[in-house]
């Protein structure tokens, strides 16, 4: 299984910019999370793509996102690992692909298995958390059943900074 990439909303819970001055609407930043909540991942794809495409041609601070995740077995810290490092975040950007993936292998989804992801957006002194969100074995199942690459809405989660993690879980034979 690995955590591939995430999903980040155009703007702080406050209405500003991830690295920026400017202010981002509350239409805007609702729109985004409509368009993640909408059925379908296809069309949840394209109406988020369409809508950050459409907001960063306008010229909108993009974060510099890092983070990593953590794996919970019945609650005990299990292992971590970087998706990004603050020393080298991925660079403005509301959809990164980590270069090097968290990935494990030989995991068996059991009902107490967690993955805790946390993002964040580097700047230049204080960097600003934009969320923490736990995947449960539902989350890992459904991404198993999915195939490729399944998205996880952790919107509710993370007062809509952090949209979806993406997740890949392929069955070992």
């Amino acid at each position: 299984m690995s955590v591939v990439g995430v999903t980040i909303g155009i703007g702080k819970i406050d209405g500003t910019e991830w690295d920026g001055l400017g202010r981002v609407s509350d239409a805007e930043r609702f729109g985004i999370v409509e368009a993640v909540s909408a059925p379908g991942s296809q069309a949840k794809e394209a109406a988020v793509g369409a809508l950050l495409a459409m907001r960063a041609s306008d010229g909108i601070a993009k974060p510099d996102p890092y983070g990593f995740v953590e794996v919970y077995a019945g609650g005990d810290l299990v292992n971590r690992q970087a998706m990004a490092t603050r020393e080298l975040p991925e660079r403005d950007t509301f959809t990164p692909m980590w270069r090097q993936p968290p990935t494990w292998r030989h995991v068996t989804i059991l009902p107490n298995l967690r993955l805790r992801v946390s993002v964040w957006d580097r700047d230049l002194q204080n960097d600003d958390a934009i969320g923490t969100a736990e995947l449960n074995s539902n989350d890992l199942n459904q991404a198993l059943y999915a195939g490729g690459i399944y998205e996880v809405n952790v919107a509710n989660q993370t007062a809509n900074q952090l949209l979806l993690v993406g997740l890949s879980v392929v069955a070992e034979n």
